[in-house]
């Protein structure tokens, strides 16, 4: 019974490979991602009748196969999340069907398939360089068809990456972008495993793209090649977010706000709900942006955080909303950490609180008493 399932399972995912193949081919619409012909097309083997349960290596065969046979599905949400499992899996064997991906049509499946690429061989020749991968598997090719696994970043490489991404963070901090580039990108080159070190190559990438907006989509890039790492880390969300709202695309931008918000387990990390209040403050949405940049603030406070910037657009988007008192609590907010906001905004906040017959400092002075009393009163005793 068992052989039974195990041969009607291996018929059905050689079916859907077949499918996919002919679904490619047949649509004049969707670019053909075809295995070349100098490799042996990737088939499911079937258990010989009689014989033992498959072993696991055996099982790890027919996975990597398959998913490199998903590599020409029609759904390109497959091919990418197959590209990304066989960079997992450590699957050397798939590096040339994961460089023919690289022709792909849709931009995620090639960028994904270049993460994997990237895990695999330690190389980043550029999701968009196939004639350069190509050319270097053709010198390559005789060594990594020798290895079973993938061969781990060694120690020494490790440290070099470390140290590279340090350099480039002091570089980031003292705005020495350009610098800051040349050390991450020697960190990924070294360390292709960790998924922060792209990150941070493409926040160096993201701020040249002040000079060059062109930048923004390299930078986005490198963001979605530390997604294809690690999806589940929230700041490379946020950072694509950011590149969106930068080129003015604010729809686009809060899709990955919210992402990066989602993903966000703790919910601890606040500059993914400013940045998305703060564009929503730029669309007039005031209800929406309120409530994003209270849960900014609750977070960042949390942390022991006083941001300056939250405060700041929480008093527009209150005063937006007619919110003048609590406006103006948060203009008091800025001052006490050393900034001072617009005198103009200052002063109408202040003549509307007036015409409503609130003293802005009398209200100020007692709100600070109660809270003078509520600290220094005892304790109760029970």
């Amino acid at each position: 019974m068992n052989t039974r399932v195990s041969t009607g399972l291996a018929a059905v995912l050689c079916l859907v490979w077949c499918s996919a193949t002919v679904w490619a081919e047949d649509d004049p619409y969707k670019q053909k991602v075809k295995t070349p012909e100098n490799y042996p097309k990737p088939e499911l083997s079937r258990p010989p009748k009689g014989k033992p349960k498959e072993s696991g290596e055996h099982r790890r065969g027919d996975a990597i196969k398959m998913h490199i046979a998903n590599l020409s599905d029609k759904d390109p949400e497959v091919r990418q999340t197959s590209a990304q499992i066989l960079g997992t899996m450590g699957a050397t064997q798939a590096i040339p069907y994961l460089i023919e991906s690289l022709k792909d049509q849709h931009v995620y499946t090639q960028i994904y398939a270049h993460g994997a690429l990237n895990k695999l061989t330690g190389k980043n020749f550029g999701y968009k360089n196939y004639r350069e991968w190509k050319r270097w598997w053709e010198g390559a090719k005789d060594d990594f068809e020798k290895k079973k696994e993938r061969a781990g970043v060694n120690d020494m490489a490790k440290i070099r990456a470390k140290s590279s991404n340090t350099q480039g963070l002091i570089y980031l901090d003292s705005r020495d972008f350009r610098s800051a580039y040349r050390m991450f990108l020697d960190a990924v080159n070294s360390d292709p495993e960790v998924p922060d070190y792209r990150n941070n190559l493409g926040l160096a990438v993201m701020e040249l793209g002040r000079q060059n907006p062109y930048r923004y989509i390299d930078a986005i890039v490198y963001f979605q090649e530390a997604i294809g790492l690690d999806e589940g880390l929230p700041q490379p969300y946020l950072n694509i977010g950011q590149c969106f709202s930068r080129l003015g695309k604010h729809i686009e931008a809060q899709h990955w706000y919210r992402k990066a918000i989602a993903r966000d387990k703790n919910g601890i990390l606040w500059e993914h709900c400013w940045k998305l209040g703060k564009d929503l403050l730029k669309k007039a949405d005031y209800q929406l942006a309120l409530e994003y940049l209270q849960d900014a603030r609750n977070k960042a406070e949390s942390n022991r955080r006083y941001e300056v910037r939250i405060y700041r657009d929480l008093a527009l988007a209150e005063y937006a909303l007619d919110m003048y008192h609590s406006a103006y609590r948060n203009i008091l907010n800025v001052q006490r950490l050393g900034y001072d906001l617009d005198p103009d905004f200052v002063g109408k906040v202040r003549k509307a609180l007036i015409d409503r017959g609130i003293d802005p400092d009398k209200e100020d002075e007692l709100a600070r008493k109660e809270a003078r009393k509520d600290y220094t009163a005892p304790a109760k005793k029970e």
